[in-house]
């Protein structure tokens, strides 16, 4: 499914962008659900793709313990779960989620 303008102008790292920059990135930013007990992180969080939660929660386990329930709409979604400041060991869908992945190298493009 097609990520939409308004789901992408609400992400911290694309507010800047400008409305033209926005309906390009739609075009071609795709959304994933993912049934509930699944890591959305699996193979993401060495870096490549930026993910964002748009529904659902997300349990994060932190590494060296600790963990942190994210919302869908929340602020803590306005950032890339797999950019966050605290390392992360991995997630867990609690409900069936929907994510935007987008590819590093293209969010660098659109920025310049």
């Amino acid at each position: 499914m097609k990520a939409t303008a308004a789901q992408l102008s609400a992400l911290a790292p694309l507010a800047g962008l400008s409305a033209a920059r926005v309906a390009e990135l739609a075009e071609v930013a795709q959304t994933e659900r993912i049934q509930r007990c699944a890591d959305p992180l699996a193979g993401r969080l060495q870096g490549g793709h930026c993910v964002f939660l748009l529904t659902g929660e997300v349990l994060l386990s932190l590494q060296g313990g600790g963990t942190l329930v994210v919302v869908g709409g929340s602020d803590d979604t306005r950032h890339a779960l797999n950019r966050r400041k605290e390392k992360l060991a991995r997630a867990k869908a609690i409900t069936d989620i929907e994510v935007l992945i987008i590819d590093d190298d293209l969010l660098d493009i659109l920025a310049t």
